[in-house]
């Protein structure tokens, strides 16, 4: 009956891509609710959404996790770390972490879609069980927002269409020019991605756009063509116009447009926001020497042919 009278809006996209601020707002519409802590029995679930951005991932239990709980992460980073030492680079797969922030997408096993078996409609039903402890369920369009839906959305939207006329999946994908968000990435993740360059972090945003990429032209193009599932943002497009923005999201779902969400969605903007991380890459180009000019250029040379694909 709920997948029938709602419509599950899925968001996703790289760490530090907007993911956050686009789904906080989106869950103050007076028709839409985000996750959140509803009361009861969830009170100890309710403590993991404050230190995880109300990501969905963490407050489930049907699909993997993609190393994004860094359960025991730090431990396998250091082994990793040691083990390079010793050995040449890539003498063993495990030497390289491929799971968790700023990686999770270069794993081929972190990438689900429409044929996994983990599509039954027992799974179906535990996960919206697992979620609907932190939906307002009175509210038409539920949102949940985590990276990973960027690639994993054909599962999930087929996940949903099961036993229905029609999915009720939509999903949202949130694109940052892969410098600033990579730069960003260093910056909050900390210890996380300590051993991670900018080059191994725009790796994984390749590798994640190219997932996203592929499943909209194999899975929503091929077997739902004019139906409109999917949006993609940019993240520099809500720095410009974030009223724009916002008000095409709006329309897309159906929800009438709130002045009092679009002031705040305004004033939440700082439009600079990528730019000192322009300024920091570019300082970095003038100052850092010969070496610093080689490392760009090999950046260039290996991505940009397949950022541009996806942009």
């Amino acid at each position: 009956e709920h997948l029938e009278n709602h419509t599950l809006l899925h968001i996703g996209g790289l760490h530090r891509s907007g993911t956050t601020l686009l789904a906080d707002i989106l869950g103050k519409h007076p028709s839409a609710a985000g996750l959140k802590f509803q009361g009861g029995d969830a009170r100890g679930k309710a403590q993991i959404l404050k230190k995880t951005y109300n990501e969905g991932i963490f407050l489930q239990s049907v699909y993997p996790k993609f190393g994004l709980d860094h359960d025991k992460f730090l431990f396998r980073k250091w082994i990793g770390q040691a083990a390079k030492m010793i050995f040449p680079e890539g003498t063993f797969s495990w030497m390289r972490l491929r799971e968790g922030v700023g990686r999770f997408a270069l794993h081929p096993r972190h990438q689900l879609d429409d044929s996994a078996g983990l599509i039954h409609p027992k799974a179906q039903e535990h996960l919206f069980n697992e979620w609907a402890l932190f939906w307002d369920l009175s509210k038409p369009v539920l949102v949940e927002k985590s990276p990973s839906n960027m690639v994993i959305s054909p599962f999930l939207h087929r996940l949903w269409g099961l036993g229905v006329a029609a999915s009720p999946a939509k999903f949202i994908f949130v694109q940052r020019h892969p410098i600033p968000v990579s730069l960003a990435t260093q910056r909050r993740a900390g210890a996380i991605v300590s051993d991670l360059s900018l080059a191994d972090l725009v790796e994984n945003w390749v590798a994640a756009e190219e997932r996203r990429a592929k499943h909209v032209e194999s899975y929503f193009e091929y077997y739902e063509p004019g139906r409109d599932i999917y949006k993609i943002v940019q993240m520099e497009d809500i720095l410009s116009e974030p009223r724009k923005v916002l008000v095409g999201i709006l329309r897309w779902l159906g929800l009438p447009q709130s002045e009092e969400l679009l002031l705040e969605f305004e004033g939440q903007i700082r439009p600079d926001q990528n730019l000192h991380y322009f300024k920091a890459y570019c300082n970095g180009l003038v100052r850092g020497g010969n070496k610093v000019l080689d490392a760009h250029h090999k950046l260039i040379v290996r991505f940009r042919d397949r950022v541009l694909k996806v942009s």
